[in-house]
């Protein structure tokens, strides 16, 4: 048999959530049904359940209290702490960190930059042969021929 009435309903009646046409309607329908009927059951056997409040003990504070080790929260004074205010800096460490090795990298670079362009500016190029740039490479500068008199433009070399 299929009920007309879902889980929804039969939580909403024990949950006292209809009106009163729908209770009556619902209480007449759990007295056929036996799915429905077993199903709000169960469901008024848990509520009684969560109804009823355990009671502590009086004195289950004093328990409680009684077994904590004290000697675990009391401050020692005879320890010597080293950075014991370093917990403070922790959240401007990072940064300040990063910028510090940044400066380091920078003045490294600044410091040997003519060292680090020989380097980059001899390796795999040849005398005579022209580099990235376009540069001739050649070891001896090429002279400039001379004009015999003053008057005369030095030849065009190509």
């Amino acid at each position: 048999m299929k009920c007309k009435y879902g889980i929804n309903d039969i939580i909403d009646y024990t949950e006292d959530c209809v009106t009163e046409k729908q209770k009556s309607e619902i209480q007449d329908h759990l007295g056929m049904c036996a799915s429905c009927r077993n199903y709000y059951d169960m469901l008024h056997t848990a509520g009684s359940y969560l109804e009823d409040e355990a009671k502590p003990s009086s004195s289950l504070h004093k328990n409680v209290m009684g077994n904590i080790d004290g000697s675990r929260y009391t401050p020692n004074k005879a320890k010597l702490r080293l950075f014991s205010g370093l917990y403070r800096l922790r959240p401007y460490l990072k940064p300040s960190v990063g910028v510090a090795v940044v400066c380091v990298l920078t003045l490294a670079v600044y410091l040997n930059f003519q060292h680090i362009y020989d380097f980059f500016n001899k390796t795999g190029n040849t005398p005579g042969k022209n580099n990235i740039t376009g540069i001739n490479n050649t070891s001896t500068p090429t002279p400039t021929p001379k004009a015999e008199n003053d008057n005369e433009q030095p030849p065009l070399i190509d």
